[in-house]
C-alpha cells in the first residue's frame, strides 16, 4: 500500500493525489497509535483499580502438602527419587 503512493505522483496530475494519500496515511497511523495508547492506559487504570487479592483460606493446606508434611486432608504424596 505504501509503495503505491509514490507511483501516484508519477501519473499525470498525480501530485495533489500523492500529497493527499501521504497525509491520509500519516493521519491513519496517528489515530491508530493514539487509540492503542488510550486502550493501554484504560487497561492500566482498570488494573490499578482492582481490589487487592485476599489469601485463599485453603492456602495453608496446599503449602503443607507441597512441603511434604501431612495434614487433615490425608498423607502427603511420596517424593519420586
Amino acid at each position: 500500500m505504501v509503495a503505491a503512493i509514490p507511483a501516484i505522483g508519477g501519473m499525470p496530475g498525480g501530485q495533489p493525489a500523492q500529497a493527499a494519500a501521504e497525509s491520509a496515511m500519516v493521519t491513519a497511523a496517528r489515530i491508530t497509535m493514539l487509540s492503542a495508547a488510550a486502550i493501554i492506559m484504560l487497561d492500566l487504570l482498570a488494573t490499578i483499580a482492582l481490589p487487592p487479592m485476599k489469601p485463599r483460606e485453603d492456602a495453608g493446606v496446599a503449602d503443607s502438602l507441597h512441603n511434604g508434611s501431612t495434614s487433615e486432608v490425608g498423607p502427603a504424596a511420596t517424593p519420586v527419587p
